[in-house]
């Protein structure tokens, strides 16, 4: 039985390029938190949307109740697929919250040195 999928992992250290290609090549769908959202933030009707508005587009973090509300929409608008978790879970409180949707997932954490990662996004 196939699992979500929960990847994990500093910034630089490979997570959409991995996420790309488990997707493609397992039939997984991405729940990527960034895109979700951009996309409320592309709806100004989505009851999220000045929660949302006053947070992303100053670089602040969206408060960890309405993650847990997008994340919850998004799986419950894919009840029959696989989905793969892509930095939707930042802290022990998201965690928490993730088992209480669901338990029927795996961690892959890819490791990086901040060296290489500072590398890699330059």
């Amino acid at each position: 039985m196939r699992k979500h999928i929960m990847l994990m992992g500093i910034q630089g250290s490979g997570k959409g390029t991995q996420a790309a290609n488990i997707c493609r090549e397992f039939g997984y769908i991405s729940l990527e938190t960034g895109a979700i959202l951009r996309s409320v933030l592309e709806n100004p009707s989505h009851k999220h949307y000045q929660e949302v508005a006053d947070t992303v587009p100053h670089g602040k973090m969206t408060p960890d109740a309405v993650i847990f509300d997008l994340i919850k929409e998004f799986i419950d608008n894919h009840p029959n697929n696989h989905i793969l978790i892509d930095g939707a879970v930042r802290n022990i409180a998201q965690r928490r919250f993730f088992d209480e949707i669901t338990t029927d997932y795996c961690v892959i954490h890819l490791t990086l040195s901040e060296e290489e990662a500072l590398r890699r996004l330059q």
